[in-house]
């Protein structure tokens, strides 16, 4: 088995401004081709009415229903374009990719502030290796906010 080391890479910021679908509002992928890592460390938002966050990997892209294009902002300016691959659903997928697992379920009031913390800075947040997915789910509640993530480079060593 070869040892892959981990090195820094940059912070990019997802803008979320959308009701979700029930089953998947926002995926975010990571290519399977791709040598990064991306590690998700903080979710700001506010929630108008009470929601259930679920967060759900999965091994392969949604099919189906009307996906909209987000284009993640990198933190620093002379930053490469993200690998990651963001959209979010006007109308629900209809298949999905197996489930790998539900890093985060959690009940969040209604008229809440959330800032939430996916990893404690001297831990990892969640991890989306090479050819996973990430779903966030609402019930279909709007959400309005924006969620960090690193990415780090995958090589050889």
């Amino acid at each position: 088995m070869s040892k892959q080391t981990i090195q820094r890479r940059n912070t990019y910021a997802i803008p979320i401004n959308a009701t979700l679908t029930t089953t998947c509002g926002i995926e975010i992928s990571n290519p399977t081709a791709s040598d990064l890592l991306l590690s998700f460390k903080q979710m700001l938002a506010h929630v108008g009415s009470a929601m259930a966050l679920t967060i759900t990997r999965r091994d392969a892209v949604h099919t189906g229903g009307t996906p909209v294009a987000v284009t993640p902002v990198p933190s620093d300016t002379s930053a490469v374009a993200s690998g990651a691959v963001v959209k979010y659903f006007t109308a629900a997928p209809t298949a999905a990719g197996n489930l790998v697992d539900t890093p985060l379920q959690i009940q969040v009031p209604a008229s809440t502030y959330v800032d939430m913390r996916l990893g404690p800075d001297d831990m990892q947040g969640i991890l989306l290796r090479p050819g996973q997915v990430l779903c966030f789910n609402t019930g279909s509640v709007a959400l309005k906010g924006t969620l960090y993530y690193t990415e780090e480079d995958l090589t050889p060593g």
